[in-house]
């Protein structure tokens, strides 16, 4: 196999290390989700979550999918890391609509 096609593109290269800085600022602010999951007045609660989301892009309910989507992209695999948040955006959206996650949204 030659090494061009051993080699990951740059673009994968690029979402490689988009995933490895996520995953870096995501184990940073584990004390905040913590805080989220830990606290019990609903209006902290919902602030915590705030304040994840817009630190890490997804909702502290979401980390451990997310993080495992990340490390998945990270080994080279999966979607560009904006397309990720974006899906588990819209994903909690829905769930916390009332709904259901849309099935096989959860790319990777």
């Amino acid at each position: 196999m030659s090494l061009e096609a051993r080699s990951p593109s740059a673009d994968q290269f690029r979402q490689q290390l988009k995933a490895t800085t996520r995953l870096t600022f995501t184990d940073f602010h584990e004390g905040l989700a913590m805080l989220w999951e830990s606290e019990q007045h609903p209006g902290r609660k919902q602030d915590f979550a705030e304040r994840y989301r817009k630190l890490v892009g997804v909702h502290p309910s979401q980390r451990g999918e997310f993080k495992a989507a990340l490390e998945r992209i990270e080994a080279g695999g999966g979607m560009p890391v904006s397309d990720l948040i974006e899906t588990f955006r819209r994903d909690y959206a829905k769930v916390s609509s009332g709904g259901e996650p849309l099935a096989g949204s959860r790319a990777g």
